[in-house]
């Protein structure tokens, strides 16, 4: 609201100073002195107005980049195997008490529903942070009749602002894809089976 009235503010006097121009050229008369000064006053303020109005985009994009933004989306890549629902704030700021609704449902595989955070509250995200639930492994997720879901996200602003957004989330473009950007998850979970085969070889030698 305050934009918007800035904004008209602005408007108004942009249009007022093209007034007083023309005002001068035909009422003064274009050889009086006067109003060619009246114009040359008139031609300041209109400039003033441009650069008011270019520094108000400046400070509202700033503004803009340091809000909270949060989105949710599926992530089959950090971890070797699985599928998990994440939430995470890509903005400059923290979201507060965000909400996470499902028109329909996400199924585990283990049972139950997707509902990230406490029952589909997350109290706090800052800025790169993000909360997530596992669905289930990439073999039985990929497998289900149904991987598009809509939803909706809330959150509040440090300014107390509430920001409600519907969201679609899909994980169609996953199907036909490799699971992951790079061989490391699978690296890592080569390495994570290295103590149990280190026991079980252990076990056979002290047969």
């Amino acid at each position: 609201m305050a934009r918007l009235l800035i904004r008209l503010g602005l408007l108004v006097a942009f249009a007022f100073s093209i007034w007083v121009g023309y005002y001068a050229i035909t009422e003064l008369g274009i050889q009086s002195s006067e109003s060619w000064l009246l114009v040359a006053a008139d031609l300041a303020v209109l400039t003033s107005i441009l650069s008011t109005w270019s520094g108000q985009r400046i400070l509202e994009l700033t503004e803009d980049a340091n809000l909270p933004n949060v989105s949710v989306e599926f992530d089959p890549h950090s971890r070797y195997g699985v599928v998990q629902v994440r939430a995470k704030n890509t903005g400059g700021s923290p979201a507060f008490d965000v909400k996470v609704k499902f028109d329909n449902p996400i199924n585990k595989q283990s049972g139950g529903q997707v509902t990230l955070g406490n029952k589909g509250n997350i109290a706090i995200l800052s800025p790169d942070q993000s909360a997530s639930e596992l669905v289930g492994t990439s073999h039985w997720f990929f497998s289900q009749p149904e991987l598009t879901f809509k939803g909706t996200l809330e959150f509040k602003a440090a300014n107390k602002r509430r920001v409600t957004n519907k969201f679609v989330l899909s994980a169609e473009q996953f199907v036909a894809g490799p699971s992951h950007d790079s061989e490391l998850p699978y690296a890592l979970w080569n390495i994570q089976q290295i103590p149990a085969i280190l026991k079980e070889i252990n076990s056979k030698l002290n047969r």
